[in-house]
């Protein structure tokens, strides 16, 4: 950006207003007509201007989600789009709702952009917002034990991932919590413990369709990690007509009835 982000957040949130109202409000009106008309670099100059001479707007919220936007999706600038949501907590971050929306946002962009140290710290955060619901705990032990399993932390992906499945959540998210915790333990070759889990997410009632899918198949898997290759057709065979590849689960089929010959 033409201007360090963080610049732009020391004169938006920390100094006083050095403009009219209606000179910002028709940078604003300028700002959302360059927008929608694609030409972007003027909209970002007017969008950052008006942060920086309008400081009590309710349209912040607004502009600060542009800027975003802007970094983001025409930009494709992650590094820009990270910092941009950091300010947006600097600011809206006693707000409820806002402060919990920001940060699902940067959690998602650190874990994309595989910058799992700060995904987790992220996450962590949301673990801790007075807001944040046993769903949103689950989604961020969820998301903690899968960047703690790509930095190699084992032992500490299946801790936050034992602490997910202590939630008192609904069935549904409660199964994802022991599927992924599943997933952990087949990737770590703990096969036993994973079939053990896995038996206990499958008997989960109203688990939607998809989930059993996956779930059915890597316990399949884990079955025939375990010498257990009957059992493992059995189970492939009743998502045959369900899973979203059945060419996968075919082929599967085949290979394991090859080997039981």
């Amino acid at each position: 950006m033409k201007q360090t982000l963080l610049a732009v957040l020391l004169i938006s949130i920390l100094a006083s207003g050095c403009s009219s109202q209606p000179e910002a409000e028709d940078d604003l009106v300028s700002a959302r007509k360059a927008y929608v008309e694609r030409q972007y670099l003027e909209a970002e100059r007017l969008y950052e201007r008006y942060l920086k001479i309008h400081q009590q707007s309710a349209e912040r919220w607004e502009v600060w989600n542009k800027l975003y936007e802007l970094a983001y999706n025409v930009r494709n600038n992650s590094q820009d789009a990270m910092e941009l949501l950091e300010a947006m907590f600097l600011e809206f971050g006693d707000q409820a709702g806002r402060a919990k929306d920001i940060l699902y946002r940067l959690g998602a962009l650190c874990m994309d952009t595989r910058n799992m140290d700060k995904a987790i710290e992220v996450w962590q955060r949301l673990l801790n917002l007075p807001e944040s619901t046993p769903v949103d705990q689950a989604k961020a032990y969820r998301n903690i034990g899968e960047a703690y399993l790509y930095t190699g932390d084992y032992d500490l992906a299946i801790d936050a991932l034992r602490a997910c499945v202590e939630l008192k959540v609904n069935d549904l998210e409660h199964a994802r919590c022991l599927f992924d915790l599943a997933q952990t333990q087949f990737y770590l070759e703990n096969y036993h413990a994973a079939e053990k889990t896995l038996e206990q997410v499958i008997q989960t009632p109203n688990m939607d369709e998809e989930l059993h899918a996956l779930v059915v198949l890597l316990l399949s898997d884990v079955y025939d990690q375990l010498g257990k290759t009957k059992q493992s057709i059995v189970l492939l065979e009743s998502i045959l007509h369900t899973y979203p590849n059945p060419m996968a689960i075919e082929k599967r089929l085949e290979y394991l009835h090859q080997r039981v010959k």
